[in-house]
């Protein structure tokens, strides 16, 4: 295998000037002998040492990935598989490697903070940190980081969708239908998400004067499982809501679900909304109301974001707004449409 000591000897120049022509530096060298290098090195079929190139450029053109706290079966998540998929995606058109890093929730945060300055990566994104002590430890050590789906604290770039405004856009709809009760499930009770989205829901549900039971409320985890679990608790209930409002698409076909095990059908007795419009859920029968957040746009510029900052260049964060998707599960409440059921 060649080397650039062969290179070296075919060209006559130094070792040094290789390595830097190969490496991009750190000493600049002039074009004509860079052109050179190269054709040289591609006829000498010449494969470059990846640690030897760290060594010199100090980076090890790697990206991390740190999702919050992080389950048994996460990648299963299309959630997960969209943002991984983005980040991909932008890496492999920069010639970098992108590690997923799943071990932060059970690593206490200064020894975490080691795994991730050890030179492995040469930035991190962190999904729906919602201000830990891993993100205070990176900010102090001003190391590349941004955030997807996490609060703005105006001091690590965040990346996500206007969850205040997609919720306002559901309850509207459903309000516009008729709705006068609503129900519930909420996503991860301690991620941003679901934290802001419950936040809107209740202001604007109070706007509309729309009744909510804690009843009508349970913990989906924005898990499908989880949500038709705690939809039967709900549906074996006497009085029941007229609409139920899930907090992510994986969730609203779980309580779907549910409905059907208890001989509901949807619209015509309960309308389901879900949130995100994940790339499946047109397909389910009824097809899924529901609101688009651009979750492949999100982390395709969080991902081109760390990279400048990588470069040593600025960036902003970035709010990007949802789209309303109204399909085949909602309509006019059932005593709306049969006042004598």
């Amino acid at each position: 295998m060649a080397t650039i000591k062969d290179i070296a000897k075919r060209l006559n120049i130094s070792v040094s000037t290789v390595s830097y022509a190969l490496n991009g530096g750190p000493r600049s060298v002039p074009e004509h002998i860079k052109e050179q290098v190269w054709a040289v090195a591609q006829e000498l079929d010449y494969r470059p040492n990846r640690v030897a190139r760290q060594l010199v450029t100090r980076s090890s053109d790697t990206i991390g990935i740190v999702p919050d706290h992080p389950s048994e079966d996460a990648m299963l998540g299309p959630y997960l598989q969209q943002i991984f998929n983005a980040v991909l995606n932008v890496a492999e058109r920069r010639t970098q490697d992108v590690l997923f890093l799943s071990s932060h929730s059970g690593s206490d945060p200064n020894t975490y903070l080691n795994t991730l300055l050890d030179g492995r990566v040469d930035g991190v994104i962190l999904i729906a940190d919602n201000r830990s002590k891993l993100r205070e430890l990176l900010v102090s050590r001003k190391f590349p980081h941004v955030m997807i789906s996490a609060p703005n604290d105006g001091e690590s770039p965040t990346f996500g969708v206007n969850n205040i405004s997609g919720m306002i856009m559901l309850v509207d709809h459903l309000a516009e239908l008729g709705h006068k009760k609503i129900g519930y499930l909420r996503g991860l009770s301690r991620q941003p998400d679901s934290q802001f989205r419950e936040a809107a829901l209740l202001e604007r549900a109070a706007h509309y004067g729309m009744e909510i039971r804690p009843e009508w409320v349970r913990d989906g985890d924005f898990y499908s499982e989880t949500s038709h679990r705690v939809g039967l608790e709900i549906l074996d209930q006497r009085d029941l809501p007229t609409a139920m409002i899930c907090f992510n698409d994986e969730s609203a076909v779980g309580f779907m679900n549910a409905c059907r095990d208890r001989g509901l059908k949807i619209p015509e007795d309960m309308s389901v909304v879900g949130f995100d419009n994940v790339p499946w859920i047109g397909y389910i029968t009824p097809k899924l109301t529901t609101v688009r957040q651009p979750t492949g746009e999100i982390a395709h510029a969080a991902a081109a974001a760390l990279l400048e900052l990588v470069a040593g260049n600025p960036v902003t964060s970035q709010l990007f707004e949802p789209e309303l998707i109204v399909r085949d599960s909602t309509s006019r409440p059932k005593e709306d449409k049969f006042p004598h059921a």
